[in-house]
């Protein structure tokens, strides 16, 4: 992975340091961020649920230009996060400059948001995390529909109303990781890059696993860049991430996929809360080192 040269870093972090004072121009003041957030919500028919997207486009937007556009799960949570790292990386260059769409349900409560997203983002209805985590079998196995409606629906909104390039990549952390990597081995062409973090692998008996060798048995070919990562502290009894991950990831390079680039990493001293920013920062570094070393 190539590095960004300390003077372009340093030129690049002066150069968001001289914008600063700007946001206190009587315009932007209300803004209270360097980074705005575009609210939409569409109804989506496969999924028969409504839609949140939260919108941030980068510095210097310009709609005469084409954007990268970075799809991610869980919004509520991870919009702020995700956003500020997506706008700072891009802003000093170590990225390419990218418009970021995280999406969830239209809940009213968390109750509601908790039931959603386990809908959402579970391929399959299991009971795996009933007892230590609340959720309810019932309320799992929406996963199919909702990657259908990302791709009729959610995908095709955002082109038409955004300068997007049509180059997506697709982030998900725990069950969020667990639906790219479901999304990954089931219609891998929809994105060219995959940042899946902390995923929940030990999902319906290791479905992912199965999914990938159902997927290696019919394909040569997994034209795709994936960065796969967990934080060190993530093995419970329940869901042993660490080893589930360490599993995935030596399936993974031994399978010999043309055109596939494949990095994973494990955290040292961060658990399933602390992982996700050096996941989302070193991730999209990873998956876009190429392009940023020419």
């Amino acid at each position: 992975m190539g590095r960004l040269s300390s003077n372009k870093l340093w030129l690049g972090l002066l150069a968001l340091v001289i914008a600063w004072p700007a946001m206190s121009e009587p315009d932007a003041a209300a803004q209270w961020s360097q980074v705005s957030l575009e609210r939409h919500t569409l109804t989506a028919k496969p999924v028969s649920r409504s839609l949140r997207l939260q919108v941030a486009l980068p510095a210097g937007y310009d709609p005469n230009q084409r954007y990268p556009v970075l799809y991610y799960t869980d919004a509520f949570s991870q919009a702020g996060r995700v956003s500020e790292i997506v706008y700072s990386l891009g802003a000093v260059g170590v990225i390419p400059a990218m418009i970021s769409v995280g999406i969830d349900s239209d809940s009213n409560t968390g109750a509601e948001a908790t039931e959603a997203r386990a809908y959402l983002l579970t391929p399959t209805q299991a009971d795996t995390y009933q007892a230590p985590f609340g959720v309810q079998k019932g309320w799992t196995g929406g996963g199919a529909l909702f990657l259908e409606s990302l791709a009729k629906e959610v995908i095709p909104f955002i082109e038409s109303h955004y300068a997007a390039s049509g180059e997506r990549t697709l982030y998900g952390h725990s069950f969020g990781g667990l639906f790219a990597a479901y999304t990954l081995f089931s219609q891998p062409q929809l994105f060219s890059r995959y940042l899946i973090s902390s995923p929940s692998l030990a999902w319906d008996n290791r479905l992912i696993l199965q999914l990938e060798s159902q997927y290696a048995a019919n394909h040569k070919q997994l034209p795709v860049r994936v960065f796969l990562s967990v934080g060190s502290e993530e093995n419970i009894p329940v869901s042993p991430m660490v080893d589930d991950v360490q599993r995935l990831s030596e399936v993974l390079n031994q399978r010999d996929y043309r055109e596939f680039q494949f990095t994973s990493r494990i955290f040292a001293g961060e658990d399933h809360f602390t992982v996700t920013s050096q996941s989302i920062s070193i991730g999209l570094r990873a998956l876009f080192a190429a392009e940023q070393a020419h």
